[in-house]
């Protein structure tokens, strides 16, 4: 569900968990205000979804965006601030509506700056909570035991994706990727030949593919085309230039090129897509 939630130093459970029976909401906030100081009587899972921001919990500072994933243990104190067109997804739930705590004590391995997840894992991620979201829209018979099913799964995966990437993180190469990784999405996706960003991770073709899909999901290339299809949805949403000028803006140099990668990853034309976005937001 989508909720303008004023800020506020306290939420309580009662005010988002009506129904004592469903232990899971999904709160989508988009282009978010800030956030100053405060807390819950509830757990949250928060996954950045778009544009970036500074998550503070107590004296220290995170910077966040898109892929980023952290979890907020009930009753700890934190803050938003800094944010550029800041969207991400709430998954708040209670707890103590679980048979034991064994829900927390997994969460709690992952790290208070939270994890990055791979383009795979995100899709997985995104593909649960929108599980969790028609569940409690269409509320099928034991819609609530559903919804907190895919509560766990969604929590087994974000477990696995952390302790995966902390074993993997002290390679040189594996730094270097994570490093190549961050500049292809913050540029949307540049036009390098993947030789040169082979020899910038300091390693031979074959085996900067082999570790960027681990760590990614996906190959190199289409890591590189779905950061210019981002980017393209981007355009297509908050602009009027045309689809031949957006093409050449995400560095595709032939627009009917351009156009079937588009469909290829989103599942629309680039004109479908823009149209899509004006209904949306009318």
């Amino acid at each position: 569900m989508r909720l303008d939630v004023p800020a506020a130093p306290y939420y309580s459970a009662g005010a988002f968990f009506r129904n004592t029976d469903i232990p899971v909401q999904v709160i989508h906030v988009e282009n978010s205000q800030l956030y100053p100081e405060h807390h819950h009587d509830f757990d949250e899972i928060v996954i950045i979804c778009g544009g970036k921001g500074c998550h503070t919990i107590g004296t220290r500072n995170y910077d966040v965006r898109r892929g980023d994933v952290f979890f907020i243990a009930g009753g700890t104190t934190h803050s938003y601030t800094d944010l550029e067109k800041l969207d991400y997804i709430n998954i708040i739930f209670r707890h103590d509506a679980f048979q034991e705590d064994s829900i927390r004590h997994v969460l709690a391995k992952l790290p208070e700056s939270g994890i990055r997840l791979n383009l795979l894992d995100e899709s997985i991620i995104l593909s649960i909570v929108n599980r969790i979201d028609r569940e409690l829209l269409e509320k099928k018979f034991m819609y609530a035991l559903m919804a907190q099913s895919c509560l766990v799964q969604l929590i087994c995966v974000l477990v696995r994706s952390g302790s995966e990437s902390s074993m993997e993180s002290g390679s040189g190469t594996a730094s270097r990727i994570k490093a190549i990784m961050n500049y292809l999405e913050n540029e949307n996706g540049p036009d390098i030949p993947i030789r040169l960003l082979s020899e910038e991770a300091g390693t031979c073709t074959r085996n900067f593919h082999r570790v960027f899909l681990r760590f990614a999901g996906v190959t190199p290339t289409e890591f590189i085309n779905r950061q210019r299809i981002r980017r393209a949805c981007e355009l297509l949403t908050e602009t009027d230039k045309t689809i031949t000028s957006i093409s050449a803006l995400v560095n595709y140099s032939d627009s009917n090129y351009f156009s079937r990668q588009f469909r290829k990853i989103t599942g629309f034309t680039p004109t479908e897509y823009r149209n899509s976005s004006k209904q949306n937001y009318k």
